[in-house]
């Protein structure tokens, strides 16, 4: 989205240029990308113009003709090609107009020095071009020399002072320097100009000015101007996305919907405006509406991959699981969502058993973004399905190596070793765990488990369980543990007491009515320890 210096900018630069020269403005605007009649269209201009190269006109005549096809390459987005020919027209014809064409274009490759140069040499040649001081000064407020770009607008404001453009420029960049009077002095001074025929613009940098400023009462005040401005120009986009915002803010995201619905209606949204819209749908549970968006902007759009992540998600949600794990394989390996991206088809494989689709998944990702931890863990998680804990252990060693510091591929490699019966490395990398994230839940329960099954430290271990219940009273394999090493400690009477909260939240768990049953028969519960028996038998392994 663009910064309010950057608008400022903008506007700066398509109000610069010359009456002679007026078709030129156009290169204000941009041709869109896939419209093959309009490139049509300038390339036939540029052939009709192009042959003048090779004759013997005046200089005039060949600046005209290099001037008008620069014009077009810039219409078109090929800013190093116009920058070229411009700078041909400049050594035929040094004209203000030319050297700021050339500073626009400078400005839009971010060659913010040579911009400004071309800039100041145009004022130099006529120092009374209102536009031109307008368009330094947007220049150097993009290069944060702020007291240069003050002076420009001020001499602008000199030179015209009813002029609205350098008002709202000058008072845009006061707002960015926190000079919140001296802005809204500007923007007031316009409103009541009878003269004035955009009052919503001023209204409109009103409100940005107090949402800058922050706070309930400023909000208040900023969505007040930015209805106004809305009262006057209903269709103003960037009122609409402003107000979107800061309800959004608010948490109003009924209010915020409304906005984008608005805009959608008037005009072509932006993919972030789009995907602000998708977002609340998906808050909302409104799972097909927003599916539908996403399908929209990943057909316009094929390399918008946060949107395709999001359409995978959406689908992974409502159940669309063969699509999910179709768009989430497409998704970027230069997306900052690949690597979940990964993680959530190749779960998804597993869960339908698909184990060989699954790897090939995970080891595509590793080879194209390997430093994610979250792909190691899944792929190791994926090897230990197939019951190959060496193979998980050693992809859990790369994983290491590059992230030593990473808790959860820390666990998972402990929980290998285990598997591979090293007790010992298993307790020593939990530990590192606890070090690293000592409320580390499934650390602590795992190894107080660990060590109550091998009758080690017991008492410690009755530590580790009690922290782990504090943090996750709820957690039934959690309670288990504390139960457990409980008994180990013959500490029957409390152990069944937990245990009896732990089946209770958990009665399909094989493991802990095994365990409470063993507690009812230490505690000479006959009756109660042959009746949970039998539920254990009957329930599978977990």
């Amino acid at each position: 989205m663009q910064s309010d210096k950057e608008k400022s900018l903008s506007r700066s630069l398509c109000t610069t240029g010359s009456l002679a020269f007026l078709m030129t403005l156009t290169a204000c605007g941009t041709l869109p990308a896939n419209s093959k009649k309009n490139l049509a269209v300038s390339n036939q201009a540029r052939n009709i113009f192009a042959p003048s190269m090779t004759e013997d006109f005046s200089d005039r005549m060949r600046a005209d003709s290099l001037f008008i096809e620069a014009d077009i390459y810039s219409r078109e987005g090929k800013s190093a090609r116009a920058i070229e020919l411009f700078e041909k027209v400049v050594t035929l014809d040094p004209a203000p107009y030319v050297r700021l064409r050339l500073a626009a274009e400078y400005y839009k490759v971010n060659k913010n020095s040579a911009a400004i140069a071309h800039a100041e040499k145009a004022i130099k040649q006529n120092p009374q071009d209102v536009d031109a001081y307008i368009l330094l000064g947007g220049l150097y407020s993009a290069d944060k020399k702020d007291d240069l770009a003050i002076a420009q607008y001020n001499q602008a404001l000199h030179l015209d002072p009813e002029n609205a453009e350098a008002t709202l420029s000058l008072g845009s960049l006061y707002t960015q320097l926190k000079a919140y009077k001296k802005a809204a002095k500007l923007f007031t001074s316009l409103l009541k100009n009878p003269e004035y025929k955009t009052p919503h613009l001023a209204h409109y940098n009103l409100g940005l000015m107090y949402a800058h400023q922050g706070g309930a009462k400023n909000q208040s005040a900023a969505i007040h101007e930015f209805k106004k401005a809305l009262e006057l120009r209903s269709w103003h986009t960037d009122s609409l996305t402003s107000l979107a915002n800061i309800y959004l803010e608010q948490g109003n995201q009924e209010l915020a919907l409304e906005m984008y619905e608005r805009l959608e209606e008037n005009s072509d949204l932006s993919i972030e405006s789009q995907m602000k819209m998708v977002l609340i749908l998906i808050e909302q549970k409104r799972f097909n509406l927003a599916a539908t968006k996403l399908k929209d902007i990943v057909t316009e759009n094929p390399s918008a991959d946060g949107a395709r992540y999001y359409l995978a998600a959406v689908q992974e949600q409502t159940g669309e699981l063969d699509e999910a794990i179709k768009n989430y394989m497409k998704v970027s390996a230069k997306s900052e969502n690949f690597s979940q991206a990964v993680v959530h088809a190749a779960y998804l494989l597993k869960s339908m058993g698909k184990i060989k689709q699954a790897l090939v998944i995970t080891e595509k990702g590793l080879k194209a973004n390997a430093d994610k931890p979250q792909v190691y863990t899944m792929h190791a998680s994926l090897l230990g399905a197939k019951a190959d804990y060496l193979g998980a252990a050693k992809i859990l060693e790369q994983g290491l190596t590059k992230h030593s510091q990473n808790s959860e591929l820390l666990f998972q490699y402990a929980l290998a070793m285990d598997r591979l019966g090293k007790k010992n490395e298993m307790m020593a990398q939990m530990k590192k765990v606890l070090e690293l994230e000592p409320d580390h839940v499934q650390s602590m329960s795992y190894l107080a488990y660990s060590m109550a099954e091998l009758n080690l430290q017991l008492p410690e271990a009755e530590k580790l369980a009690r922290r782990a219940v504090e943090l996750q009273p709820q957690d039934a394999y959690v309670l288990d543990t504390l139960g457990w090493v409980l008994f180990k400690q013959n500490k029957v009477a409390s152990a069944i007491e937990v245990l009896e909260q732990a089946h209770q939240a958990q009665p399909n768990a094989k493991i802990i009515a095994e365990h409470l049953a063993q507690a009812y028969a230490k505690q000479d519960l006959a009756e109660k320890s042959a009746a949970m028996y039998k539920i254990a038998a009957e329930l599978k392994q977990n």
